[in-house]
């Protein structure tokens, strides 16, 4: 899945020799926040299929089954450090 600066999720399966646009849809549409919270509760495990449009009647064809993997981005690296102390001074206040 990558976001696009128009605003766009746009949802590609690349593979060896080639890429195909599976879905686009708005950044912000509430499917996509759905998505993400499966994707997280199944610590990224996810499965593409790749058919014809009446495989949801029972008829078409299933062309490609693929189990992925696609685990969660690290957090950032200042969110896992404590802020840095302040150095103190060495001169004397009076």
């Amino acid at each position: 899945m990558i976001r696009t600066d128009d605003g766009q999720a746009v949802f590609t399966l690349v593979g060896a020799n080639g890429a195909e646009l599976l879905m686009d849809l708005d950044a912000d549409n509430p499917n996509l926040k759905t998505f993400r919270r499966r994707l997280r509760d199944s610590k990224g495990l996810h499965v593409v299929m790749v058919a014809d449009e009446e495989t949801t009647q029972g008829r078409g064809s299933v062309y490609g089954l693929f189990e992925c993997h696609q685990p969660p981005p690290p957090p950032p690296a200042h969110a896992s450090r404590p802020y840095p102390s302040k150095p103190h001074s060495k001169r004397r206040r009076r």
